[in-house]
């Protein structure tokens, strides 16, 4: 992360009064700088303030965006429960609007990347992966059933698919796009 948005992004915390907005930013800069460690038990306990039901968390972007941006920082057997009670919800749904299901397909998304690094099976990776490829889905969210079958190949130990995928995806002129996919 550079000097400079790492200073932007102190500033942001600084003087907003948003507290989302301010986990997301503390989390975020201790990602990218790889030190998730130094995060203290307060802000564990601030998010989790955050994620309760009576909040409607699951149909909030605010709350979505900070779930998405400090799943790497969530005991498994938390995210888990989190991602379970997300999943259940949505799959009951049959009336996404095509903004709220791209947000879940991130989040998704995220879930079986966050699994992937820190090889943690997760209770609903298979859930995920087979939601994802079986959803209806339009053509402008095929990215996302796109990277499924590649996090797919991967967690099959499938490398040479998963590889291939990705080299296809550069050849089509995406490489800038998924140069931090994993491999």
């Amino acid at each position: 992360m550079s000097n400079f948005i790492l200073q932007s992004a102190k500033k942001k915390i600084l003087l907003t009064n948003n507290n989302i907005l301010k986990l997301r930013t503390i989390v975020t800069i201790a990602y990218f700088k790889d030190d998730l460690s130094s995060l203290d038990s307060t802000i564990q306990k601030e998010l989790k303030k955050e994620f309760d039901e009576g909040k409607n968390w699951i149909n909030r972007p605010d709350i979505l965006k900070l779930f998405a941006n400090t799943m790497p920082i969530w005991l498994p057997e938390e995210l888990d429960f989190f991602i379970g009670r997300l999943l259940s919800v949505v799959k009951k749904n049959n009336n996404l609007s095509e903004l709220m299901l791209e947000r879940y397909f991130r989040i998704f998304g995220n879930y079986l990347v966050t699994c992937y690094t820190q090889k943690n099976t997760g209770n609903h990776v298979n859930e995920v992966i087979n939601y994802m490829l079986n959803e209806p889905a339009s053509f402008h969210l095929m990215i996302y059933k796109i990277h499924t079958s590649y996090m797919k190949a991967l967690f099959d130990g499938d490398i040479s698919k998963a590889k291939n995928i990705k080299k296809s995806l550069g050849e089509y002129g995406y490489k800038e796009t998924i140069a931090n996919w994993s491999l």
